[in-house]
């Protein structure tokens, strides 16, 4: 059986200047009664720009990047790749 897990980011801080360090944390939640998700999360900016790939150690994933993004608004998504368990 495969199940889906939850996954929920959040950045500190919320706003950052050019060149400037952001925390990406990924928090993935499995299913009840089933071991913890494991395997790797890929953080992805809006404009298709990979940031970096974490493992998943106990439910979470953090990444510390100083990103080279042009000026501007961007939307970070957290990509869950799965394992043998979860989606």
């Amino acid at each position: 059986p495969s199940f889906t897990p939850t996954v929920v980011l959040s950045v500190a801080p919320g706003a950052v200047g050019l060149g400037q360090p952001v925390t990406l944390t990924a928090t993935v939640t499995g299913a009840g009664g089933v071991p913890a998700p494991t395997g790797t999360v890929t953080f992805v900016a809006s404009d298709g720009t990979v940031l970096g790939v974490a493992p998943v150690a106990g439910g979470v994933a953090t990444l510390t990047v100083a990103p080279a993004l042009l000026a501007g608004n961007y939307t970070v998504t957290a990509q869950y790749a799965g394992d043998v368990l979860y989606d």
